[in-house]
């Protein structure tokens, strides 16, 4: 939602992928319990180049995820972890 209303004024509803619904609506509804969402941190300043330690990603045994590019960097540290393992 960061993302979203960060940009809807020249963006338009670019970053809102469904109509009336967001994707973390989506997640919720699809979890056995909607609690076991995780935010994470808010994404604002947070991926600077001073601060590449605060992406976000969830690790679930093989499965890695991440929120938008800002992740990116702690995604791939993680992935690489991954693959050593």
């Amino acid at each position: 939602m960061a993302a979203y209303n960060l940009t809807r004024l020249w963006m338009g509803d670019y970053y809102l992928t469904h109509p009336g619904t967001t994707v973390e609506d989506e997640v919720k509804t699809a979890l056995a319990d909607p609690n076991n969402f995780i935010s994470g941190p808010m994404p604002v300043l947070r991926d600077s180049m001073q601060h590449l330690e605060r992406g976000f990603v969830v690790t679930d045994r093989n499965y890695l995820s991440a929120r938008w590019p800002g992740d990116a960097y702690s995604l791939s540290l993680e992935l690489l972890k991954m693959m050593e393992s």
